[in-house]
């Protein structure tokens, strides 16, 4: 999955829920936020990480699904970015 400088993450929604999408350096630290607790409703959706400002390297985008009356979902997608 390497990308220069963008790239889009897709998410599937069969519910309406609150979604939190973050992108962390191979240090862990928190270098953009997609989606900050947001209402999602149910279907595919799409956002764009624009990394032109980064530098190449390893890049986690960790997405946290909450819907109503159900637990946490967590899923961590590897990025790599080569300038």
């Amino acid at each position: 999955n390497p990308f220069n400088p963008t790239t889009s993450l897709k998410l599937s929604l069969k519910n309406k829920a609150q979604v939190q999408i973050q992108v962390f350096d191979i240090m862990g630290r928190l270098v953009q936020t997609l989606a900050n607790n947001e209402q999602w409703q149910s279907g595919t959706h799409e956002v764009q990480f624009d990394a032109s400002r980064l530098a190449s390297g390893m890049y986690f985008a960790r997405t946290q699904i909450l819907e109503s009356g159900k637990a946490d979902q967590t899923q961590v997608t590897k990025l790599m970015l080569i300038k």
